[in-house]
């Protein structure tokens, strides 16, 4: 019968690795493993971070594009996507204001040891207006100097 298929035989020790590299692993896999699981926790993070800059933008221009008046669906949807789906954390506060044309959304979000502070803008943006103005335009010149 070979003896190096059994652990305590005398040829299994002079096969077996010495004791300092268990010693060694004893203390690389858990600092490995932290490694990893620090860069997963990081990359959540950076995610969010990522998610909130998205979805505030997002909500900023769809507010930007809306009529005066009452909230559409899009901008209730924006809304809804802005204050959840997130990976580890969560928005504790939102401010949303006016300033001239732009509007500004800013942001607090906790997580965990990392709070993220984000803010979005964009600028009030009305499609028809610049259709009117420019049909009044082209009717103002169609007055002025008629084709003959």
């Amino acid at each position: 019968m070979d003896q190096r298929r059994f652990l305590n035989g005398p040829a299994a020790r002079d096969n077996a690795f010495p004791a300092v590299f268990t010693i060694e692993a004893a203390f690389l896999f858990p600092f490995i493993l932290l490694l990893f699981v620090s860069l997963i926790r990081l990359s959540f993070y950076l995610y969010d971070r990522c998610s909130y800059e998205q979805d505030a933008y997002r909500y900023c221009f769809r507010e930007s594009i809306e009529r005066e008046g009452g909230k559409t669906a899009a901008s209730e949807a924006a809304y809804r996507e802005l204050t959840t789906g997130y990976l580890v954390s969560g928005i504790s506060s939102l401010s949303r204001s006016e300033s001239g044309r732009w509007i500004v959304l800013e942001g607090k979000a906790n997580a965990a040891d990392w709070p993220a502070v984000f803010s979005r803008k964009s600028e009030k943006y009305d499609p028809p207006a610049g259709i009117r103005t420019y049909r009044r335009l082209k009717y103002v010149a169609e007055q002025l100097f008629p084709d003959k």
